[in-house]
């Protein structure tokens, strides 16, 4: 009910039931088809509350019986929402509009939905059409396959030309797909055991065998199978069924419609194949049913990575234990992808190598080298067995390099970078030379000749020397730090 603070006193007298005092209000000049709260007329809520004595009188006194409130529902829709059916065939006797197009509904679709017969019947006897759809694009008859015990009105439409197969406005479904998403077996019956087309696709491309698999419906997508269904069927995006299944995680219909013959190998619109999938979710029971179903081990996916790319990220045993299937299974351990990436370059091995700070040795000034490979050498030839730390850091960059996987593209970075800095560090050198040589020619041009060069000028050159020796250690530094990569990566 509502509140009587913002009612006027006539609405007030409707929802009290005060029907003298409301006609004393209309000989005082009150409006009969005033609207209150939500745009509800006195008729409108003497529906709602089911006041008879309200509802017959407003009737005879030429109300107004088609006025729509905020939602909007007429007076029509208020009593077959309450399957009041004297109150609707009141109304009807009233000119009340049987086909008022609403935002929401019909008043046919509406007595399906609520599964009124009588309404229904009386509906259809006063003109109701039965091919307005509602604001979701369903007609009668996609509303009635959503509907239990609903084959009644199923029949009727269909008998009145409703073709089985009848698509929604936008979504294009048929009532079969209306069914299955309703999981309404006696309508899904019906429907297969009167002609339909199975093989119909709604707007995005999806069957209703579609529908019955993502609803994970299996007991009715077996019925689709053994009517022949195509189990690879693709939607309009290019995804397979056993794809958007797996995606969703749900696997049990990924073993439903491969262990009746889906392909094993099926790409998402992405590109990538169910292995690659189901690595990327860590799901190595699946990798493993997968493989044994006929997944090809080496099939690439988006990029051209392959699986054992994939697999390569994942740093823990059983990552480890796929890997060695892939292998058995013909995989090369080196393959590279479209960037020439190998798997021992997704393993990110070089996040783990540990930090040293090269610039000082047990306190002490570390030497600058006269080789820049040297500290490489130092490195190379430490005593220091860091296979137990790389195994614990990451396991799946040390399984694959002790079976000889490389990381070319490293290695290759490597060589260029190395050869940057001896090149760098050859001019800086040679710069550092120039600058000594200079400054001892004016210390020396000092002393024949007094007061040749000022102080300042000499020490300037000075601090730029100290800067280039500043300079060549930093990038002494720098290859240091590259040759720590390359010890952590010939260690692993």
């Amino acid at each position: 009910m509502e509140s009587m603070t913002t009612l006027s006193a006539l609405h007030r007298a409707v929802e009290e039931n005060r029907l003298n005092d409301f006609k004393v209000l209309l000989n005082l000049g009150f409006d009969i088809n005033e609207e209150g709260q939500n745009g509800r007329t006195p008729l409108i809520v003497s529906v709602i509350n089911q006041y008879q004595d309200f509802i017959d009188y407003l009737l005879d006194n030429n109300v107004s019986v088609n006025t729509l409130d905020t939602i909007p529902f007429s007076a029509l829709n208020y009593a077959i929402e309450s399957g009041n059916i004297v109150t609707v065939k009141k109304l009807i006797d009233h000119k009340a509009d049987v086909n008022v197009s609403l935002n929401t509904t019909t008043p046919l679709i509406q007595s399906i939905s609520k599964n009124q017969k009588e309404v229904f019947d009386l509906l259809i006897d006063s003109g109701a059409l039965i091919d307005i759809p509602a604001k979701s694009g369903n007609f009668p008859i996609h509303e009635a396959a959503q509907q239990k015990d609903s084959i009644y009105y199923i029949e009727f439409l269909t008998n009145r030309g409703f073709y089985v197969d009848f698509p929604s406005l936008y979504k294009r479904q048929t009532p079969l797909m209306c069914a299955v998403d309703a999981k309404n077996k006696n309508v899904i019956k019906w429907i297969l055991n009167h002609g339909c087309d199975i093989f119909l696709r709604d707007h995005d491309g999806n069957s209703a065998f579609s529908h019955a698999m993502m609803a994970m419906e299996l007991d009715i997508a077996d019925e689709f199978v053994k009517r022949g269904v195509d189990l690879n069927e693709t939607d309009s995006s290019g995804n397979t069924i056993v794809c958007k299944l797996l995606k969703k995680q749900f696997v049990d219909g990924v073993y439903f419609l491969i262990d009746r013959g889906a392909m094993a190998n099926a790409y998402d619109q992405d590109q990538n194949t169910l292995l690659i999938i189901g690595i990327e979710m860590k799901n190595f029971n699946l990798c493993y049913y997968l493989l044994d179903k006929g997944a090809i081990p080496d099939l690439p996916g988006a990029l051209q990575l392959h699986p054992i790319h994939h697999a390569a990220k994942i740093k823990d045993e059983e990552a480890i234990k796929l890997i060695q299937k892939l292998l058995e299974l013909g995989e090369d351990v080196n393959i590279e992808d479209q960037f020439r990436d190998t798997p021992l370059g997704y393993t990110n091995w070089k996040q783990d190598v540990p930090s040293f700070n090269f610039m000082q040795t047990n306190n002490q000034n570390h030497k600058v080298h006269s080789n820049t490979l040297d500290m490489h050498s130092r490195l190379k030839n430490r005593p220091v067995n860091i296979s137990s730390e790389a195994v614990q850091r990451n396991p799946v960059a040390h399984y694959i390099k002790s079976i000889g996987g490389r990381d070319y593209k490293w290695e290759q970075e490597y060589e260029i970078e190395i050869t940057n800095y001896v090149t760098k560090i050859k001019s800086v050198k040679s710069d550092i030379q120039n600058q000594k040589s200079l400054i001892k020619r004016m210390e020396l041009r000092n002393t024949t000749m007094p007061e040749s060069h000022t102080d300042f000028e000499i020490n300037r050159h000075k601090n730029h020397l100290r800067d280039l020796k500043l300079q060549k250690l930093s990038l002494y530094n720098e290859v240091d730090k590259i040759n720590l990569k390359m010890w952590y990566y010939n260690n692993l």
